[in-house]
């Protein structure tokens, strides 16, 4: 069986792009060419990157369980060159082209051409996002074109460093590398970020993102410490319970104590020699936009906190 030659080649080692490339279509997919079906057949690989993101190669793009499953509805082929039946369009799948790491890899496409591809990108995942519907970033083989797309995204998205948006990505897909000349390019993306836009509000995504990131790696909660790496024997924390909770004691059957609260130590007596056990009422817990301290290096620009009524949420 012949491969595809760019579907396989590594971004620009072994070929070059034609002279016109659309970066958002693909004419492959037009065309009755390659399939896992029509020879060889290579095993599907996914990465679920958070709730509701996921990396595929081009077996799992076409496993239904999985698309349905994950509750999938956008396709997003991030690596052009070979072609994809539909075949759940019928089922309401969207399918969509978007080879960003092609986009700014080319030399011969302008920086506002890029950001423009970019953008495209951004409000795909944003429109997902609002529908409540799972994106799947699939790739022939070599994932380091959709992990492009996410970091790119990330940058685009949480204002993130190059730094911190590759360290999410990496405990993710550890196997992630990058040549020199694609890490310029997202050099390049971040200045032209942190020169057009403000400082963002932050949202419970990126929160999320970055405790999932500093459990990982044994970094931490909010506070993301540079260069942190896991290590295999790490453990997570465990959970101690309150000294003052309900407790046994011998010939009776609970007790339920309040201690630290206005100096009483008080138990309820019940009826039949049953001790009553009640509730006992918690303050409410501080949102986590105040209580956790954010650090800002790893943002292109000094993020705004949310406004009150969204923390009250």
């Amino acid at each position: 069986m012949q491969r595809p030659t760019q579907a396989w080649s590594r971004y620009g080692h072994n070929s070059r792009p034609p002279a016109h490339r659309s970066y958002d279509e693909d004419e492959a997919d037009h065309s009755t060419g390659w399939s896992p079906s029509a020879g060889a057949w290579l095993p599907p690989e996914a990465c679920k990157v958070k709730d509701a993101l996921f990396l595929g190669n081009v077996t799992a793009v076409q496993d239904s369980n999985f698309v349905v499953m994950n509750k999938i509805g956008f396709c997003i082929k991030c690596q052009t060159g070979f072609p994809v039946p539909q075949t759940l369009r019928r089922m309401g799948v969207t399918y969509r082209v978007m080879n960003l790491l092609g986009a700014y890899t080319d030399r011969d496409l302008g920086a506002e051409s890029q950001d423009a591809l970019l953008e495209k990108f951004f409000t795909m995942m944003e429109d997902a996002a609002e529908q409540g519907l799972g994106v799947l970033l699939y790739t022939f083989q070599d994932f380091a074109w959709p992990c492009f797309c996410v970091v790119a995204f990330w940058m685009r998205k949480h204002m993130w460093t190059v730094d911190h948006a590759l360290a999410v990505m990496r405990s993710r897909w550890p196997g992630l590398e990058f040549d020199d000349n694609v890490r310029q390019a997202l050099v390049g993306l971040a200045q032209r970020l942190a020169s057009r836009f403000e400082g963002i509000v932050l949202q419970d995504d990126e929160f999320v993102l970055t405790n999932t990131f500093g459990n990982a790696t044994g970094a931490g909660g909010g506070d993301v410490a540079e260069g942190a790496q896991g290590t295999a024997t790490g453990r997570a924390v465990s959970i101690r319970g309150h000294s003052g909770r309900v407790k046994w004691e011998a010939g009776q059957n609970m007790v339920n104590f309040f201690s630290g609260r206005d100096g009483r130590d008080e138990s309820h007596n019940g009826t039949g020699g049953r001790k009553k056990v009640i509730p006992i009422l918690r303050q409410r817990p501080q949102s986590s936009h105040a209580s956790t301290t954010i650090p800002e290096t790893r943002f292109l620009r000094t993020p705004r906190a949310p406004p009150e009524n969204a923390r009250e949420s």
